[in-house]
């Protein structure tokens, strides 16, 4: 899977239905985008929630000024460092939504890694 400007896609060129779903869901037209700074502190905010061994290393801005932003994470205590995370999600939400969804892709994240 790889990304362009238009979000994740398969080798053939495809956006992931999972994705497709995460987008639609995710979006809210009538919500100020937040902005990289708010971005950054409402995700360190979650990961200390999720775990103490979570580090937001920073948060990336899809090119074409959608509202799809990438926050890269690093997890500590990994067993082959470093090890790193990255949660893909849209900043046009309200703080609350925004910290509920990065909270809850990390706790998913982290549950299938410890399995």
């Amino acid at each position: 899977m790889h990304l362009n400007k238009s979000g994740p896609h398969n080798e053939i060129g495809q956006i992931p239905k999972p994705f497709r779903r995460t987008a639609v869901l995710s979006q809210n037209r009538g919500m100020p985008t937040l902005n990289v700074t708010d971005i950054k502190r409402i995700a360190a905010a979650a990961a200390q929630q999720v775990s103490p061994a979570l580090k937001v290393l920073g948060v990336t801005l899809n090119a074409g000024g959608s509202d799809y932003v990438e926050i890269m994470l690093e997890i500590s205590g990994c067993r082959t460092e470093p090890c790193q995370l990255v949660v893909g999600v849209f900043r046009n939400v309200s703080e609350s939504a925004l910290t509920t969804e990065i909270a809850g892709k990390l706790r998913g994240h982290l549950l299938s890694h410890q399995g």
